[in-house]
């Protein structure tokens, strides 16, 4: 059992609820409430004084932070989703001791990240097929497909022999997972890709480079997140007169929500998977 556990657990839920709150509501996550989520996962570290903790603890907070750098720069993942992941793995590194389905030997919040994950696939399947919807945008063929596809692989999947509740959960991924594949491209175009002026791109918002010629990108030092140094790029081409509005990928999932059900989730059931299989 961690120490301090109750006080971590509830730390985390607060912390994560907030963060989810300003997410869902702004799409921006206060830098206090991270950083308080950091902080508290520190501190209360700092005061086990166990040597074998810090071990079982530090070697995935540092792989969080520094991947979780890398797909930042690739406009991959949110700085702040970075900042609440790290914090979640410095307040839970373990499973804590009331949880259902617990896996030895992994990670707590790997199990958080991937419950979220899944949550965030049904969510934004449901999301953008009513975007789509409201644009008119499903073709014929590709509909056609999904409802092949998609019947087809619920279908099998119900024929495996696992529990109701593990039939139904991989239904929902492989149904969900089709709808993406297959509507992908017209998600970008219809529904994410859209060309702003500068005062519409956001700090931290994610470029849609792609959409701009690889020599004028390198040419000019473009890089996927709006940073600070990217933001004054765009800045001066703007004033220049070269680029009056620019390709940026708007309507984002907020990750932020499925976070704090994903972790309410594990809370409960340990791994989400693992648990599923076991109902």
């Amino acid at each position: 059992m961690m120490d301090f556990e109750i006080l971590r657990v509830v730390i985390a839920v607060v912390l994560t609820a907030i963060a989810a709150w300003q997410d869902n509501k702004t799409s921006y996550v206060d830098d206090k409430v991270l950083y308080a989520l950091v902080g508290a996962g520190l501190l209360l570290n700092a005061l086990s004084f166990s040597v074998s903790f810090f071990i079982s603890t530090l070697p995935a907070a540092l792989f969080i932070a520094a991947f979780g750098y890398l797909l930042w720069r690739r406009g991959s993942f949110g700085q702040g989703d970075v900042w609440l992941f790290l914090g979640l793995q410095l307040l839970l590194p373990e499973y804590p001791s009331f949880v259902q389905s617990p896996l030895p030997s992994f990670p707590f919040v790997a199990s958080v990240f991937l419950a979220s994950s899944v949550f965030s696939l049904f969510g934004s399947t449901a999301f953008y097929a009513a975007k789509l919807s409201q644009a008119n945008a499903f073709g014929k063929i590709r509909s056609a497909a999904f409802i092949v596809l998609g019947v087809s692989a619920a279908f099998l999947l119900y024929l495996l022999p696992v529990a109701p509740l593990a039939k139904l959960f991989f239904s929902l991924f492989a149904i969900s997972a089709v709808f993406l594949a297959l509507f992908y491209r017209t998600i970008t175009e219809k529904v994410l890709v859209q060309w702003v002026s500068l005062k519409g791109v956001e700090d931290e918002d994610v470029l849609a480079l792609d959409k701009l010629p690889r020599d004028f990108v390198k040419k000019h030092g473009l890089g996927k997140v709006a940073t600070k140094s990217v933001f004054a790029k765009l800045k001066a081409l703007s004033k220049s007169g070269r680029m009056k509005k620019f390709p940026v990928y708007k309507n984002l999932i907020r990750f932020n929500p499925y976070v704090l059900a994903g972790l309410m989730a594990c809370l409960y059931a340990g791994d989400l998977l693992v648990w599923v299989l076991l109902r």
